[in-house]
């Protein structure tokens, strides 16, 4: 899912303040917008049950465990991803009154729970973007 020569490239926060389109997750690759239509019901279940279970094999004092936050993987051109769920080393931050949408910290481990409206394509440069980024 490479971006074309014609496409025009947004950055991060050019993104962050677009508007959501119904009925469509969206995420931003090589300053190119992807969008595809909400998961279906057993995507839900399986991400909510894995949740459930990292969420109390993790010892919070060394790590947290998120769900669908996004990550800023690279900059000129952007890329913006959020993965089903991330851990991440280190207490979980304290609420913050800052503008920071988005985090440019790379997460250590993150899933990607496939759903019927996943191309092999996009999943493959998504797992790039992810090692790229240094995810482990």
């Amino acid at each position: 899912m490479t971006a074309s020569a014609s496409a025009k490239q947004i950055t991060a926060e050019v993104f962050e303040a677009m508007p959501d389109e119904a009925g469509t997750s969206s995420e931003l690759i090589h300053g190119e917008i992807v969008r595809t239509p909400y998961p279906e019901w057993i995507h839900g279940y399986v991400v909510a049950n894995l949740i459930g279970l990292l969420g109390r094999a993790v010892d919070r004092s060394v790590g947290a465990v998120y769900a669908r936050c996004g990550f800023i993987l690279a900059r000129n051109p952007d890329t913006v991803l959020g993965p089903d769920l991330t851990i991440r080393h280190g207490p979980a931050p304290a609420p913050r009154d800052d503008s920071e949408y988005w985090t440019e910290e790379v997460p250590e481990i993150d899933f990607e729970v496939v759903s019927k409206f996943d191309l092999a394509e996009t999943l493959e440069e998504k797992i790039h973007l992810y090692l790229e980024a240094g995810v482990k």
